[in-house]
């Protein structure tokens, strides 16, 4: 049986060997990595001889490194390898995530092998050695199967060692409250319930058809944008220029309509548009608007993103307009795996996925603001979701009920708390405005 396309990526491998020859303190951050991992024959003996350095007496950069190599007979291409190595490595700090990619197209492709070992051994295979045959299969198996729980971190852990990171942790956060990964929404009552935005987080913003939940998420980049964080975003339904002039809209606080018409423009207008321009152009965000996005396809520009300039918030827009990477099932299906498999992203990368998600207008009381229950149309996103907010506007459907007002209702916060936060709509820039916090 043959083994053609096994999974393994020169890039990523290259990334994790830059990231210990630029700052060797990586290696011992790594995990366990061993040069079998290593699906390139240069890079295989480049980390044999950073992992005895890092087991003895320790190097300090890669000219310590090469020197092993060259005393062995090394050829000038290995030491070149070295220098793209390190070239093509944005930062040192990618190392960790990157070993563990490697880590699991390694486990892959050992599992992929031990089945295909197992295939072979069947055609031969003694009807008087049948247990000895199923024996060893299995173990070959549930070898490799291991493994990849090892790359995956799913090994069990002893709760000692958990505690004691947690209460390092812990100490951390007593000493400085403020130093924490948690990434502030930009409206201060919903802080106070969801208590931030935390690594992996899988959150759902839902909503009915034009309550104004594009403005919401877009609202929410530029808040973190603002904050000094790295945002991906995937527009799915609208194009660039249409998410340009909303961005636009709401930074420099000038009507919608006339940035998408140009009529009635005054002097004292272009003036903030300028000035809103020149604070978008300095915001780490990318924009990703291809309509045929399927989740592996934003998995692939997640890791993309986080490698050239970190990524610290994903937002997709929106759920229903994801396309799914099998489409031989029902609907609901494919939006359960969908969405499933979003929620697998945010966690591996460890990165807050925020997913808008439309909610049908059938058989829903439009006087009355949704509820979970009006999600459970939509595939499994109710129980995948760590956050679930619910926008509903009263104003939408009669103009003289609560104008201007917007309610963000909180009906599922796993680390927080659930409730309703009253936010001000400013229909004509497409901003969402701290108001109150509500019962």
């Amino acid at each position: 049986m043959k083994f053609a396309a096994l999974p393994w990526s020169f890039e990523v491998e290259a990334v994790v060997i830059g990231a210990a020859l630029i700052d060797p303190a990586i290696v011992g951050q790594v995990g366990p990595l061993s040069a079998e991992d290593f699906g390139d024959a240069l890079h295989q003996r480049i980390w044999s001889v950073i992992s005895e350095l890092h087991a003895g007496p320790g190097f300090e950069s890669s000219l310590d490194v090469w020197s092993v190599l060259e005393a062995a007979g090394a050829s000038s291409e290995l030491r070149d390898r070295m220098a793209d190595c390190e070239e093509s490595t944005p930062s040192p700090k990618l190392g960790r995530h990157y070993a563990a990619l490697v880590r699991k197209q390694a486990t892959v492709r050992r599992f992929a092998k031990a089945c295909g070992r197992a295939h072979e051994l069947a055609y031969d295979v003694d009807p008087q050695t049948l247990d000895a045959f199923v024996r060893e299969a299995y173990a070959e198996i549930r070898d490799a199967a291991e493994a990849f729980d090892v790359a995956l971190g799913t090994k069990s852990r002893k709760v000692s060692d958990a505690m004691a990171d947690e209460i390092e942790a812990l100490q951390r956060r007593i000493a400085d409250p403020g130093d924490h990964r948690r990434l502030s929404t930009g409206w201060p009552d919903v802080d106070r319930l969801v208590i931030g935005l935390e690594p992996a987080d899988y959150v759902i913003v839902a909503a009915r058809p034009s309550m104004g939940k594009t403005a919401l998420v877009l609202q929410l980049a530029a808040n973190v944008c603002k904050q000094g964080g790295a945002v991906s975003l995937f527009s799915i339904e609208q194009s660039t220029p249409k998410i340009m002039q909303r961005m636009l809209a709401q930074e420099s606080e000038v009507n919608f309509g006339a940035i998408r018409t140009g009529r009635d423009f005054g002097d004292r207008m272009v003036d903030r548009i300028v000035a809103a321009q020149d604070r978008i152009s300095r915001w780490n965000l990318s924009i990703r608007d291809d309509p045929s996005m399927t989740p592996s396809a934003i998995r692939s520009a997640i890791a993309s993103d986080k490698a050239a300039r970190g990524c610290d918030l994903v937002i997709i827009d929106h759920l229903h307009d994801v396309r799914p990477d099998v489409r031989n099932d029902s609907r609901y299906v494919q939006v359960s795996d969908i969405s499933q498999a979003l929620k697998a992203t945010a966690k591996d990368f460890d990165v807050p996925i925020v997913l808008a998600a439309q909610l049908s207008r059938d058989g829903h009381d439009p006087k009355r603001p949704p509820s979970l229950k009006a999600l459970r149309d939509s595939g499994r996103i109710e129980e995948h979701g760590d956050i679930i907010a619910l926008l509903h506007r009263d104003d939408y459907y009669n103009a003289d009920t609560r104008p201007g007002e917007a309610d963000l209702l909180i009906a599922k916060c796993r680390d927080g708390e659930t409730g309703r936060v009253t936010l001000t709509w400013r229909p004509n820039c497409l901003r969402f405005d701290s108001h109150r916090f509500g019962p």
